[in-house]
């Protein structure tokens, strides 16, 4: 029998206020990134989305993405030490909220 992968978690967490990283990036400049709108529209299914909701940024694998209202649906892919967010969680994230975006074909595997 083969060993079977676990389901992502369904708890859809959309009351988790998550930093707006252009902001940031204009306050923090050294400290905070942001996205450029090209590579924000440039968002695909599959790939990886840093965000910060405080305390702690972490990666979120990208599961759709609403173009129209610039919106993505992620999980969370990294163990996290401040937030009781386990692994495949699922959040509502804005483009706003992107600090850095990861492609597949850019990760070193």
């Amino acid at each position: 029998m083969g060993k079977t992968t676990p389901p992502l978690k369904s708890k859809l967490m959309s009351d988790l206020q998550l930093i707006n990283a252009r902001e940031m990036a204009i306050k923090h400049p050294s400290t905070f990134n942001a996205p450029c709108e090209d590579c924000l529209n440039d968002i695909n299914e599959g790939d990886y989305v840093k965000i910060c909701p405080g305390e702690e940024r972490f990666w979120c694998n990208v599961i759709t993405v609403d173009k129209d209202n610039r919106s993505i649906t992620a999980s969370v892919s990294n163990r996290l030490i401040y937030y009781d967010l386990p692994v495949g969680t699922v959040l509502e994230i804005g483009y706003d909220n992107v600090y850095d975006i990861l492609k597949p074909e850019d990760m070193n595997l």
